[in-house]
């Protein structure tokens, strides 16, 4: 399995992709180990720089995908940003300034909906996003209306959700572990869509599966869902079904379009990164764009 394909109703054009440990062919490998082996994508895990610049650009080469992947800094927060066209243009000579990398006013969204004011940020050419001080840019997610901006989000257990509208005009990209989930994030991503709800369409992609994500009762509680999502394994101790639990989360906002991968990250070393199981270890990237029809 060298790239999963999302499994759903989207329109012809949009594109997405989901990578796994054997996504390239290079097979380069990271920091003298079999840990990053052989596609990771996360510049932030104790990778060679040189080695994820390196397996950054091939993914793009290899699955003809049409700018860079915006790459974020990711903290199971709620956090989402808008992309326009124009970054990704400009990025191609360097650094350009935020008012040309986010789109209209520069919009972050926080997790109860309205547009946040930002300065100083910094879009680089390989796809990052920074703030003025060198730092990336905070964010568990990102959207577009514009034709081959890519949304990107990284994981190695959580829950990627890639979203689109019926028509084929919105997309978006999210990271979406249990606490952002508990926290709202997926119900922040489908508040950024201004089609009727029922409209949009979701998928998501490889997690850690129903029979190894095991959590405490504090965690189920703020996760919430149905009892059936869940099952006991010792006391005070369950595991729980993130793909159910997502699915239910956006049938409560009039999400009924919604198909996942069956994968389990934790259960299959080699396909998928998994933190759980390894602690340290490389990542995935789950990307959606807007192309053309054909």
């Amino acid at each position: 399995m060298n790239i999963i394909r999302p499994n759903w109703s989207a329109p012809p054009n949009i594109h997405a992709i989901s990578t796994t440990r054997l996504s390239l062919s290079s097979g380069l490998t990271g920091a003298g180990s079999t840990v990053y082996d052989y596609c990771n994508l996360g510049a932030h895990v104790g990778d060679k720089a040189e080695l994820v610049k390196a397996n950054r650009k091939e993914l793009v080469e290899k699955y003809n995908i049409p700018s860079s992947p915006i790459w974020l800094e990711q903290t199971h927060s709620t956090e989402l940003v808008e992309l326009s066209s124009m970054a990704v243009r400009d990025a191609i000579d360097g650094v350009v300034k935020e008012e040309s990398a986010l789109s209209g006013d520069g919009p972050l969204h926080n997790a109860d909906g309205p547009p946040l004011k930002t300065d100083g940020s910094l879009f680089k050419a390989d796809g990052s996003l920074f703030k003025a001080d060198g730092s990336l840019f905070k964010a568990d997610g990102s959207l577009t209306r514009e034709q081959d901006v890519v949304c990107t989000v990284m994981t190695a257990d959580c829950l990627p959700l890639l979203l689109c509208d019926a028509h084929g005009t919105r997309v978006a990209a999210v990271h979406a572990g249990w606490r952002g989930m508990a926290d709202g994030i997926i119900e922040n991503a489908v508040s950024q869509f201004d089609c009727q709800v029922e409209d949009i369409i979701a998928w998501a992609g490889p997690c850690i599966g129903p029979s190894k994500f095991e959590i405490g009762l504090e965690v189920k509680q703020q996760l919430g869902g149905e009892s059936s999502h869940y099952q006991e394994i010792s006391k005070g101790k369950v595991l729980a079904n993130l793909y159910a639990i997502c699915g239910s989360k956006l049938a409560a906002l009039g999400v009924k379009n919604y198909s996942h991968s069956s994968a389990c990250t934790f259960s299959d070393p080699s396909q998928f990164y998994s933190y759980r199981r390894d602690g340290q270890c490389g990542r995935m990237a789950s990307i959606i764009w807007i192309g053309g029809s054909t």
